[in-house]
């Protein structure tokens, strides 16, 4: 299963879906900055002293808005990668070639709510499972895919494989061609 990418300049790209598991392990990666980034915010808190009469505007501000904002902000700027994804060698790309755009990003997060949060990881599991290019439902939506970065070459690739007996070389003079 690969994802073919036909860019503007009709060139066709041919990349490997990232897998269930490297979206999962991503995906837990980043909540574990979530937790980091709480965690931090508990101990600057109890450090400064400050009491349940702090503003819960301001905690709010602190605590869920970096949490919100945070798969967002990091795609578009880490070039489809959230740190997770970074770490797991995986990202965002859009099925026609181009950079994806800020309203693709926010038509995946916003999805991702009915995906993971609201219908249990289940529901996106499935359809990354059953959609040829390894897509969830915000996936679909934006036109977007999550692919390795990294490319599996096999050994047959890299090794020297010698030439039938009856080659002949096609054009000889470029051995003539210099800088």
């Amino acid at each position: 299963m690969s994802v073919r990418i036909q860019t503007s300049q009709n060139v066709e790209l041919e990349y490997e879906p990232a897998s269930i598991g490297d979206r999962i392990l991503a995906t837990i990666l980043d909540r574990l900055i979530y937790l980091g980034w709480v965690l931090f915010l508990i101990l600057m808190y109890t450090l400064l002293k400050l009491d349940g009469n702090m503003n819960t505007f301001i905690i709010i501000l602190t605590i869920a808005l970096p949490i919100m904002l945070y798969p967002i902000l990091t795609e578009y700027f880490l070039n489809g990668q959230t740190l997770g994804k970074r770490a797991m060698s995986i990202r965002v790309v859009l099925l026609n070639g181009n950079q994806p755009t800020l309203g693709a990003y926010i038509l995946r997060w916003l999805l991702i709510l009915i995906d993971t949060e609201l219908l249990t990881p289940i529901v996106a599991i499935i359809t990354i499972a059953a959609t040829g290019k390894g897509q969830r439902v915000g996936d679909i939506a934006a036109g977007t895919a999550v692919i390795k970065t990294t490319k599996r070459v096999s050994l047959s690739q890299v090794t020297y494989q010698a030439l039938p007996e009856d080659y002949r070389v096609t054009y000889s003079e470029a051995s003539q061609l210099n800088d």
